[in-house]
């Protein structure tokens, strides 16, 4: 599902990307490949010890569902020359995530985005930006 990125303007949203929900099976894997086993993110009882509802999702994960979003919309068109985000609340496993993305300049073949992961409340709580070189993009300065 790559964007036609010839035809992108300051202030649209891009195609959401399902990105959740992340199961307890995914959180485990995640915690294994990671190295980060720190059991609020792994065992209920402790997470709640700690005053939290139960376990939450690792925010690099989160992060990462976002990063696989912005693969998903360059495909084969270019590549991510920055991304930042910010851990802004708690993601609960099982929670619905949708990647959402909105234009916010474009500068010859850089575009930028604002992103977030969207559980559908509107709390967006994983949210950054990213800076695209996308290849299909012509040069168009009088664009931002």
């Amino acid at each position: 599902m790559s964007v036609d990125w010839a035809g992108v303007e300051v202030g649209q949203e891009l195609p959401p990307v399902e990105a959740g929900p992340v199961s307890r099976e995914q959180l485990a894997a995640y915690a294994e490949a990671s190295g980060d086993r720190n059991p609020i993110h792994l065992d209920e009882s402790v997470a709640r010890a700690f005053g939290l509802d139960g376990v939450i999702i690792h925010g690099m994960l989160g992060m990462g569902l976002l990063g696989a979003a912005l693969g998903r919309w360059l495909g084969p068109a270019g590549w991510v020359r920055s991304f930042e985000v910010r851990f802004a609340r708690m993601i609960r496993p099982g929670q619905p995530l949708t990647a959402r993305a909105r234009v916010t300049a474009r500068r010859g073949s850089q575009v930028e985005l604002e992103v977030w992961l969207d559980p559908g409340d509107g709390s967006r709580p994983t949210r950054g930006r990213a800076t695209l070189e996308v290849e299909a993009v012509e040069a168009d300065p009088g664009t931002s």
